[in-house]
């Protein structure tokens, strides 16, 4: 098994091995969009914040384990994990070196290391860890049965793997994809709220597609829906105040 000394040689002597299906989203998570992301990470962080209690709670880590935490971001849950439950160490692993440095600026010097890698097909070496965990993280897999079989390597007889994920299309707040030449570019839906029954719209598209008519496209879409179909009396939709692209979309759909 590895301390968290082991972990940390182990990651500053590897060289970043990614399964080819994964080079779209290496470009896109360790360019513009990951970046994107590291400057947002606290906003981020506070939007799923209602969430992290329920994950911590599931994952009940214990004193002298070993965690790894997939598709880390900025740290949140890696650095959360170690702070509230004194002698565990974390490894957090994700393809977009902003959200890692963001991440390793937050853990100070809690024991818990960062570094690069695509979880699919990293070597973790056999049982290193107590824990595997993810806060929506694995949802990113391109082959589902290759990466669990490789985190099931790392995990030791006994071990556990907990996950926070979005839930089935019909109680997810992103209930539609966008695609563009079959490959998935962006996510929209709406949220009904249980007292009024208004709906808020939300949305996310990938950076290389912004500005050209996706988003306003499948907003009009789904405010069609929302309308005629769910029969919601009006719609809302609100913008990060220096998204200026969204700030244009939202006033095009009025």
């Amino acid at each position: 098994s590895l301390g968290l000394s082991g972990v940390e040689a182990m990651m500053n002597d590897m060289v970043l091995e990614i399964d080819p299906r994964n080079a779209g989203g290496l470009r896109e998570w360790d360019g513009e969009h990951g970046t994107y992301w590291a400057e947002h990470a606290a906003t981020y962080n506070a939007s799923i914040a209602r969430y992290q209690s329920g994950l911590i709670a599931a994952i009940g880590a214990q004193p002298g384990e070993r965690i790894l935490d997939v598709g880390c971001g900025s740290g949140g849950l890696a650095i959360d994990l170690v702070r509230g439950t004194p002698g565990t160490t974390a490894l957090g692993v994700d393809l977009s070196t902003a959200q890692l440095e963001v991440a390793r600026q937050q853990a100070g010097e809690l024991p818990v290391t960062f570094a690069q890698a695509d979880a699919q097909v990293h070597d973790f070496g056999a049982h290193s860890f107590d824990v595997i965990a993810s806060r929506t993280g694995t949802m990113f897999f391109t082959d589902m049965a290759m990466a669990f079989a490789n985190l099931g390597r790392a995990t030791r007889p006994g071990g556990r793997l907990v996950m926070l994920v979005w839930r089935g299309i019909e109680d997810n707040e992103f209930v539609r994809g966008i695609e563009f030449e079959n490959y998935l570019i962006g996510l929209i839906g709406y949220t009904i709220d249980a007292n009024d029954r208004s709906a808020e719209l939300g949305y996310w598209i990938g950076r290389p597609w912004w500005g050209r008519g996706f988003v306003t496209e499948a907003a009009e879409a789904v405010m069609r829906h929302a309308f005629k179909v769910a029969r919601v009396p009006r719609m809302t939709c609100c913008h990060f105040i220096d998204n200026t692209a969204s700030s244009r979309v939202i006033e095009k759909l009025g």
